[in-house]
């Protein structure tokens, strides 16, 4: 999934507060893969201000993550629950989009497989 520094800066917000650790150990795997290194921040000028968050679009990198079907299913799962609880925010949007197609990716897959 091509995630790019806002994404990785807001996904967070889709992590459950409180749950069972098997749940946070996955989140925190997740964690580690979207979290935003020291050179990432010196490469995008990521500063924080008085409003926030400031970084260079251009100069921010666009990653590839790849999540494990453990990851994608509960950031699945978060984003659906999100989503029925009306709490989905303009700046959640694009990553709950990508997450959305990449469980379509996913299904289409597995379809493709099982009608082989």
């Amino acid at each position: 999934m091509k995630l790019t520094i806002k994404d990785r800066l807001t996904l967070p917000g889709l992590y459950p507060e409180k749950s069972n650790m098997v749940t946070q150990i996955i989140v925190k795997d997740i964690r580690a893969k979207v979290d935003v290194t020291q050179k990432e921040v010196v490469a995008a000028e990521l500063k924080a201000t008085p409003s926030g968050l400031t970084w260079n679009d251009a100069k921010a990198p666009i990653v590839t993550i790849k999540f494990s079907e453990a990851e994608l299913d509960l950031l699945n799962e978060q984003t659906k629950a999100l989503d029925k609880e009306n709490k989905i925010t303009q700046d959640l949007l694009p990553v709950c989009l990508a997450i959305k197609k990449a469980i379509d990716k996913k299904s289409k897959k597995e379809k493709d497989t099982v009608t082989e």
